[in-house]
């Protein structure tokens, strides 16, 4: 991966806030130990986290998308981590380790901001997001900043998740896309919840599926950008070729327990 910064080696960064984002989802807020400033970064980027889980007994690092569309003023990094129940890959178990065992005082190591999945937010043709899961993350942080710097840009917001109690960035998500004049939302809810009201909390139960919801999902001359899963996105970006979508049009990225492949 590449992107704006070429600081390469790792700085120690204390956790300053812990919150719970949604249901599995926590949401990590870091400062920098040595109090020099973050590395900048572009919307969508991310930082790799490396920390010793005690239960495998080795040292593993994992990418993370960042939650801010840029470095706040606090000198602070954001991201979030999704604990998956039964995950036993070296991640998944950084992910469970992340959310069970760091808590605000502690100390962990990270990375520079790089990465290629992110957004020129003063380009002018239509957008089209669609995001899985923790995939809202990335999605979330580019369609923030083409608010505050475009927001006369169409943007079109599709994400999917399980149910209104793992929607992570919901308000904030709803209020951006908002901002727009031209901006839309579709949330689809594979499993919703009794407590969760179609046409409030969701538009559509099942999943994206980008040929059935080709009235919503498919603009012309559009960009788009894909983060999910990687089940997700080889099934998503599959469909939008299919449609005829040019794949220099096609923005992946793999996101796994809230990690960016």
């Amino acid at each position: 991966m590449s992107g704006v910064s070429t600081q390469s080696s790792w700085r120690s960064f204390r956790v300053v806030r812990r919150e719970t984002l949604s249901k599995g989802v926590t949401g990590f807020t870091l400062y920098p130990t040595d109090a020099r400033p973050v590395a900048p970064y572009l919307p969508g980027q991310g930082v790799s986290v490396r920390a010793t889980v005690p239960e495998a007994g080795f040292i593993t690092s994992h990418p993370f998308a960042l939650t801010h569309a840029s470095s706040p003023e606090d000198n602070t990094l954001t991201f979030a981590v999704e604990k998956i129940p039964g995950d036993t890959t070296s991640e998944g178990r950084l992910c469970r380790y992340l959310s069970e065992e760091v808590h605000a005082g502690s100390v962990i190591e990270v990375s520079a901001p790089t990465g290629e999945f992110t957004i020129d937010p003063k380009e002018t043709m239509p957008v089209v997001f669609l995001a899985d899961r923790l995939g809202i993350a990335p999605v979330f942080t580019m369609v923030d900043a083409l608010a505050v710097e475009n927001p006369g840009r169409s943007v079109t917001v599709l994400y999917s998740t399980t149910d209104g109690e793992h929607f992570p960035f919901e308000a904030p998500l709803r209020h951006v896309v908002s901002r727009f004049p031209d901006g839309k939302l579709g949330v689809f809810f594979s499993k919703p919840l009794d407590t969760d009201e179609e046409r409030v909390h969701y538009d559509v139960e099942g999943e994206i599926d980008v040929p059935r919801q080709k009235d919503l999902a498919f603009v012309d001359d559009a960009d788009y950008y894909v983060a999910g899963p990687a089940e997700f996105v080889e099934k998503t970006t599959a469909q939008l070729i299919e449609l005829g979508v040019i794949h220099s049009r096609i923005h992946a990225q793999t996101i796994e327990c809230g990690s960016a492949r």
